[in-house]
């Protein structure tokens, strides 16, 4: 028991810290006269900061930090549709750079055969399964395309989409997140110093090793000074998660709420999925409804957003466009100029290469979101239909954090065949 109490130092001061100009210094070899650049795995758990530390790699190179200024840098988010559609050098020039200038951008980049040139591909583990091997994405982030052999590139994933890169990179960098000095000193900042509520919200992590453990993860940290901010002036925090699961069950259960109460000046509280019960979804007679008496059927919403989440899970997606998100969930369709996202998505207005328009997609604000949200889709399944589900995804690391939320949301009720 002392040695897994003194893990998390261990996990933390086993492992040399380095600043993001050195790790761009470490990688690469020598061909001939020329120096290749090397090949950065940057690894990290939900919620941690990969995506963040990737626009900072490109605000560093912006602000002449990084890299020399001469070279270019791409940023490329592999969860959107129409980087997924990259299937050849021109594309990829036609994704990263605008029509009037994609000419003199590949030409740059083929007369220097990718010198100083830095692609960062953001979220490997949010690509559909098939293009993770051999699609020409694959190839451009793993091996050296004739038209940029001496390119740098760095891609960001979560472990457990990440394992087979492993052998193909010359350096894995892995973000471990907060220590326990750079957390106390987050939240002395988020809190501006209020010594009550920094004592009294250190306090109740001592007091909840399940989270306190989880709170290394920024965005697990952001979201609970989010639910602590949020209670009532009496400072009453028994109502603050108690679990990894719940964190993210009261964030959706709060931002729902306030979400309602701003559209429709109704005051509403709720802090798990199981308060929520709509007559319409054919809940026993009696049964509370929240919202109902307003003409907000919040049970319906809550399960028609769930159910979009999964079915994008199901196609390996984790983008949408406002079609399925309406053909899904089917009360947006009467009210979505006043229900569309609902607080839990954001849409994305990008210009589409493919298509040369202007297009909108969807996307939750977080992928941990979508995965509790399916993970609650599977939990109102029958029983058996939840046996099938979890054998036909249990060992697809695309359900990986949806069985652990999963496991989270039915720990009272965990139905008697998985036990």
């Amino acid at each position: 028991l002392d040695k897994i109490h003194q893990s998390d130092d261990y996990f933390h001061h086993s492992k040399c810290t380095k600043d993001i100009s050195e790790i761009f210094k470490e990688v690469g070899h020598v061909d001939g006269t020329v120096k290749v650049p090397g090949i950065i795995l940057i690894e990290g758990v939900p919620g941690i900061g990969k995506t963040i530390l990737s626009k900072e790699i490109v605000y560093q190179w912006a602000k002449g930090k990084l890299l020399s200024r001469k070279s270019l840098m791409f940023l490329i988010y592999l969860r959107d549709a129409d980087s997924q559609k990259i299937t050849s050098f021109e594309s990829f020039v036609k994704y990263v750079s605008y029509s009037q200038v994609a000419k003199h951008v590949g030409k740059y980049i083929t007369d220097n055969q990718g010198k100083n040139v830095t692609v960062v591909f953001d979220g490997y583990d949010e690509l559909p399964e098939e293009l993770r091997v051999g699609s020409f994405l694959y190839k451009m982030m793993t091996e050296r395309i004739i038209e940029m052999p001496y390119c740098n590139v760095v891609i960001t994933s979560r472990h457990s989409a990440s394992a087979h890169l492993h052998d193909k990179v010359d350096l894995r960098v892995e973000i471990l997140g907060f220590t326990n000095e750079d957390r106390k000193e987050y939240i002395v900042n988020a809190l501006n110093s209020n010594k009550e509520k920094v004592t009294k919200l250190l306090q109740y992590l001592i007091n909840n090793p399940a989270v306190d453990a989880s709170c290394y993860i920024p965005l697990n940290m952001t979201i609970l000074l989010n639910l602590f901010e949020s209670v009532d002036s009496s400072g009453e925090i028994a109502e603050l998660p108690k679990t990894h699961t719940e964190i993210n069950e009261k964030f959706i259960c709060a931002t729902l709420s306030r979400y309602f109460k701003k559209i429709y000046n109704f005051a509403i509280t709720f802090s798990n999925f199981s308060e929520v019960r709509s007559p319409c979804d054919g809940h026993a007679q009696g049964t509370p409804c929240i919202g109902h008496e307003k003409g907000i059927p919040f049970g319906r919403v809550l399960k028609e957003m769930a159910k979009l989440a999964f079915k994008a899970l199901e196609k390996d997606k984790v983008v949408f466009t406002t079609s399925e998100l309406q053909e899904t969930c089917l009360c947006l369709e009467s009210q979505s100029e006043n229900w569309n996202g609902l607080g839990l998505l954001k849409a994305v207005e990008f210009f589409s290469f493919s298509s040369n328009v202007k297009s909108v997609s969807f996307n939750f604000l977080h992928f941990t979101i979508q995965e509790i949200l399916a993970a609650y889709h599977i939990s109102l399944m029958s029983v058996n239909d939840q046996i099938t589900c979890m054998q036909n995804t249990f060992w697809n690391n695309r359900y990986y954090n949806t069985w652990i939320m999963y496991v989270g949301l039915t720990r009272s009720h965990l139905p008697i065949a998985f036990k």
